[in-house]
């Protein structure tokens, strides 16, 4: 699952309430408005000179100091910190060199600061734990010695200091592991985290058989089970962070039920927190979201479930009774009433940050699996709990959490609009949070977002403003000493200078970032560095430079694994070969990219982000321009196929389909979790090996490594049996289309294929008819066309008509069809393969200015049909004799979907068409559709309400009737793959919106739905392009049907009723008659 990129609070939400106070004293000053910021005051950095004297003198210190001690360690962080502030002022100055042998330098000592410090701890827990218990036994003694000889009135007295003794001999050892802990976690140490989170549980499973053995009171007992609980927490936390996954899982849930045996009215029970440490492991280690999901509803549950707990441990003083308060002064009750209140404050503010924070994660998690409605919810509920909790409050601390909840809520919401398009609002979003961030003085989290905005609006073209985020994010992380994230920014200026042409800014760019990359030791940074600037150095012609370079980020790959970078590095080195005219190598490399574009399937988990979803289809572009320079026309055109065929595997979730059969979705639940704990492991591996080596923890390494190999071998043995239990899913699992060369006889006498391929600055046309293949390249740049079919569709579906509309209509015949009118002069039926935006232009509307001045459209010279399928050649094949000859089901206007003209359409279309059934209002049921004795006729008529989800395009589906049992009322996608269509040729779905968004859409809604209808068994789908009147689709619909039922085929039946339609002056706009598109097989 993705993780978050902002965080609440660090650590875990178990802290004791002592730390969290801490670190809000020191966040409360920093509270702030924009207004009220103070500047930088001039000159309040020492200069380089006093940072060398500085760096002197604490160097000194530090081997002065002797080894394993505390003052060695504090002597070493010391200077660690000069050395990095120097090593910034040399980065700033330009002294790259300079400043990595100081970056270098830091590191180093960080490494000895720590080695140092826990050696010390490490000491004290043997020896000086040991004197400790020595002095503890002697006190014990002492008491014990005087209990043996007290009256019976002071041996109540007596008895309690000595289990105070006892308790504080567990009080003396776990603090001192608490320390070792932070030590490690500050400092990533994964295996020796372990060691001391389960030394720690078990200094408090001693003292929990101390206390049971004296029989201590219960409340003490039951105290001491929620602090091994806690324990218990922390130890899974280690455990999930090494990969011990099933190990993490079983110390979660014994800390969980123990939780559970606490009393109900005991307010430290908190079953939220094991319920979201477990959620936490299960989303962001394992990878199983449901299960994620399922454990924070269970937290929220358990929160609501004990309100009343909470409120009455905020009232009562638990640890005073009014006998002692009769006996204080006025000074010490007033000093015992504050901090009753400051502790009742973090109480609430830790209790709001918890509901909080399950809420967001859920938000999270239902962004993931592609519900951004549910999403949005959740992050409303999330903000409200924030808005909700009183003002000020001790330290301010409503006042930051309301602040963080807010700017957490605002960032995820951005995060989703960008990923749904939704630019506009996402960048008005991005500026809340960062304005909330600033606020609070969390510059380091401001800067996170500050590249987001930046990569919003390098999409938007906005490069001026995409620059100045990333300076602005630049001197951030300087400031925090977080060079790998100076490494990200910079990379993302070289990219845009690149963009930009300059290419001489991009090198130099390009060079900082490698030469930084290379000091952090993270593969994959130097990875992308070293491939960014070799790309840079072709296009300079310097062409040995970049084979060096290639070969560095070769050399960076091969530590990481990273599929992506592999894929990258591939494409990077294909562009070198074709800069020195040796096209077969290039070819060599393009084809290795795309085989491990194939070799891996995109889910939510995968380490494709929203800002690169092109990168995939990158490698396919390339290997078809080789192609068309070496004269191959025909792979070329395979290879466009193939692309398609791996959109539409990439654009299904394995966790959305459906299926009536129990063992089949058992295994498709099976194959999606698999695929989901597949991903977050190798997602956590690579970003271990990613690490520099001194850093890199091999304990974890190998653990996941073992997790990977075990959950793919496991994956591949589902995907194998889901593929032999029912043929229709190999296309969903494979990339495998077949060949143009071993089909291309099958296309019938009189049909053209078109395909329109989009290859940076040129837009080629792929001619594919039964006798020949020829590529023609059209007049115009791929980036024009894309902006006339944004023009033309915004006029048509608004209605527009006159002069605009039919200058961009001619223009764009002018483009896409003049260049090949001579080709199509015999041809009867054009088969479009369209792709991109594409899918969103109506074919049949471009037109020609006649002689006379007169337009004549596309329509009424040719039958038009779109081959939408991942596998194109397939659906030129002949004919299955199998399919059925007549008869029609129609549905209409299902209860809830308030058409009632669809209801007249299905009606008046049963009048001309023989044998149709027509099913309306609550009889349009998932029962219905899932009859095969309903489903055998030749056609399938939906008249309800087709959501296409351009987004999320497993998301997209089929209104059905209002329903009681959830998810009845919709057929889904994934639903209709299961559908038992063998014996239908054409579903028809007259009511279909596409919700595009603001970004460029690709089609993925469109393709998807048709190929589940295919894979159901339908052969050709009819459906809209935009949204349509009620009178004019009845008018389309009658008049398609009534052509053929006289025995047209499906093509000339929709031409002949698009005819009709457009020479009707009522309908003679194309946003009545040019909205329908026939997909798959025309006959």
């Amino acid at each position: 699952m993705r993780n978050s990129y902002t965080v609440l609070i660090s650590g875990r939400l178990s802290v004791a309430i002592v730390a969290v106070a801490a670190c809000l004293l020191a966040a409360a000053g920093q509270l702030r408005s924009e207004e009220q910021s103070p500047s930088a005051a001039p000159n309040s950095k020492p200069d380089r000179v006093q940072l060398e004297a500085q760096f002197k003198k604490a160097d000194a210190a530090r081997v002065a100091a002797k080894d394993k001690t505390k003052e060695r360690a504090d002597a070493a962080r010391n200077a660690m910190q000069v050395a990095s502030d120097i090593a910034w002022i040399a980065f700033d100055s330009g002294k790259f060199e300079e400043a990595a042998t100081w970056f270098a330098k830091s590191a180093d000592l960080k490494d000895e600061s720590y080695a140092a410090g826990r050696a010390y701890w490490e000491e004290y827990e043997r020896t000086g734990a040991v004197e400790e218990d020595a002095k503890i036994d002697g006190q014990i003694k002492t008491l014990g010695d005087q209990l043996a000889k007290a009256e019976e009135s002071k041996k109540a007295i007596l008895r309690t200091l000595i289990h105070g003794w006892e308790k504080n001999r567990y009080l003396t050892r776990f603090n001192t592991l608490s320390t070792l802990e932070q030590l490690a976690r500050d400092n990533n140490d994964a295996e020796n985290l372990l060691k001391y989170t389960t030394r720690s549980l078990e200094i408090r499973r001693l003292e929990l058989s101390y206390l049971t053995k004296v029989k201590a009171p219960v409340e003490e007992v039951n105290q001491k089970i929620a602090h091994v609980a806690t324990a218990l927490e922390r130890v899974s936390n280690a455990q999930a962070d090494l990969a011990l996954f099933d190990q993490a899982e079983k110390s979660g849930l014994e800390a969980l039920e123990l939780r559970r045996a606490l009393p109900e009215s005991m307010p430290e029970r908190k079953l939220e927190e094991s319920l979201s440490a477990l959620a936490r492991m299960y989303a962001f280690n394992v990878g199983d979201l449901p299960k994620a999901r399922d454990y924070y509803q269970q937290a929220l549950a358990s929160i609501e479930a004990s309100a009343a707990v909470r409120q009455k441990d905020l009232t009562e003083d638990r640890f005073m009774t009014p006998e002692r308060k009769a006996a204080m002064t006025k000074d010490e009750l007033a000093k015992h009433e504050e901090t009753e209140a400051q502790t009742r404050d973090m109480k609430l503010a830790l209790d709001r940050m918890s509901q909080a924070m399950a809420l967001l994660n859920l938000g999270d998690i239902s962004q993931e699996e592609g519900d951004l409605k549910k999403a949005v919810s959740y992050y409303e509920m999330a903000r409200k709990v924030g808005e909700d909790l009183p003002k000020g409050g001790y330290i301010n601390v409503f006042e930051i959490f309301r602040a963080r909840i807010r700017a957490r809520v605002w960032g995820g919401l951005a995060y989703l609009h960008a990923e749904s398009g939704e630019v506009d609002l996402a960048v008005k979003e991005l500026n809340e949070t960062i304005a909330i961030k600033r606020q609070i003085g969390q510059d380091d989290w401001t800067a996170q977002s500050l590249l987001q905005a930046a990569d919003l609006a390098f999409s938007k073209g906005d490069n001026a403003n995409a620059r100045q985020l990333l300076e602005q994010a630049r001197q951030i992380f300087a400031a925090a000493h977080k060079l790998s994230s100076v490494v990200s920014a910079t990379q993302f200026l070289t990219v845009i200078a690149d963009e930009e042409g300059k290419l001489d800014e991009a090198a130099s760019r390009g060079g900082e970032a490698l030469l930084l990359a290379r000091k952090t030791g993270n593969f994959s940074a130097v990875s992308g560095s070293a491939r960014a600037l070799a790309s840079i150095r072709v296009k300079q012609n310097k062409l040995d430079e970049a084979r060096t370079l290639i070969d560095e980020a070769k050399g960076a790959d091969a530590k990481t694994g990273s599929v992506s970078d592999r894929m990258g590095t591939l494409g990077t080195e294909g562009e070198l070969f074709e800069a020195k005219g040796e096209n077969e190598k290039a070819l060599e490399s393009f084809k290795e990219a795309v085989k491990l574009v194939e070799s891996v399937r995109a889910t939510a988990a995968s380490e494709t982000t929203f800002a690169d979803v092109k990168r995939n289809y990158r490698p396919y572009e390339r290997i078809v321009r080789i192609l068309i320079k070496l004269n191959r026309a025909d792979e070329a055109f395979d290879y466009l196929n193939r692309a398609k065929s791996k959109k539409l595997q990439e654009s299904l979730r394995l966790s959305s389909m459906k299926s009536g059969d129990k063992t089949m979705q058992g295994l498709l639940d099976r194959a999606a979790g698999l695929e989901t704990k597949l991903n977050a492991a190798s997602s956590q591996l690579r970003t271990e090996e990613a690490k520099p080596e001194t850093e890199r923890d091999k304990g974890k390494i190998e653990n996941l490594k073992t997790v990977v190999a075990s959950t793919q071998g496991e994956f591949r043995r589902v995907v194998e049996q889901i593929k032999s239990s029912n043929p229709n899913w190999e296309k969903f699992m494979t990339v495998n289309p077949k060949a143009l060369k071993e089909t291309q006889r099958s296309i019938p006498a009189g049909v053209m294929l078109i395909q329109y391929a989009p290859l940076g600055e040129q837009l080629y046309i792929f001619l594919v008819s039964k006798e020949s293949l020829k590529i023609v390249i059209a007049p115009g740049k791929p980036e024009d066309l894309w902006k006339k079919i944004k023009t033309v569709r915004k006029q048509i579906t608004t209605g527009e008509s006159g002069g605009p509309l039919t200058k961009n209509l001619t223009a764009l015949y002018d483009l896409l069809i003049s260049p090949i009118e001579s080709d199509l002069a015999q041809i009867k039926t054009i088969a479009f393969i369209p792709n991109q935006l594409l899918f969103y232009l109506p074919m049949q509307a471009l037109a020609k200015k006649q002689a006379d001045g007169a337009l004549r459209y596309l329509i009424e010279d040719k039958e038009i049909v779109y081959l939408t399928a991942a596998d194109v050649m397939s659906v030129v094949q002949p004919p299955d004799n199998e399919k059925s000859t007549d008869g029609m089901v129609a549905f209409g206007n299902p209860t809830g979907a308030n058409l009632p003209a669809a209801e007249a359409e299905v009606k008046a279309i049963a009048q001309v068409f023989p044998s149709t059934e027509v099913l309306s209002g609550g009889e349009v049921t998932k029962v219905a559709l899932n009859t095969e004795q309903m489903l055998n006729k030749r056609i399938v008529h939906f008249a309800t309400h087709g959501i296409l989800n351009a987004t999320t395009p497993a998301d997209s589906y089929i209104q059905l009737a209002t329903a009681v049992a959830p998810g009845q009322d919709r057929l889904t996608v994934g639903e209709v793959w299961d559908l038992p269509l063998r014996k239908v040729t054409l579903v028809t779905l007259s009511a279909c919106e596409s919700a595009l968004g603001d970004k460029d859409p690709d089609g993925g809604e469109i393709t998807t739905l048709a190929e589940a209808f295919s894979s159901a068994g339908a052969t050709t789908v009819l459906a809209s392009l935009w949204s349509v009147g009620d009178e004019s689709t009845k008018e389309l619909m009658v008049e398609f049907y009534r052509q053929l039922a006289s025995g047209q085929s499906k093509a000339a039946a929709l031409q002949s009723a698009e005819i009709k339609l457009l020479k009707n002056p009522k309908f003679a706009r194309p946003l009545y008659w040019a909205p329908f598109v026939l997909m798959g097989d025309w006959r």
